[in-house]
């Protein structure tokens, strides 16, 4: 697992200020990807997500994406993860 993204992710679950989060270039991988979605699951304020040249696959992706079936609050993920979510 990605160590800062998991870390990143705990702090998320009882985040409930931070609307945007960049956090493009960080060598964030599928499993931070899924510690990411995981933290957006309960998380109800950030409004954004960049997450642009992360070593992200569709694995990475489709983890994020499970998580927007319970956040309607998250109206962005970084352009590239959106292309691939759709």
């Amino acid at each position: 697992m990605t160590p800062g993204a998991a870390a990143l992710g705990e702090a998320l679950k009882s985040n409930h200020a931070l609307t945007d989060m960049y956090l493009n270039s960080n060598a964030i991988s599928d499993s931070g990807a899924a510690a990411l979605g995981e933290a957006l699951t309960s998380n109800h304020s950030l409004t954004h997500l960049y997450l642009n040249g992360n070593a992200i696959s569709d694995l990475g992706a489709a983890a994020l994406g499970e998580a927007l079936t319970s956040n309607r609050i998250l109206a962005l993920i970084s352009r590239l993860l959106t292309e691939w979510l759709h």
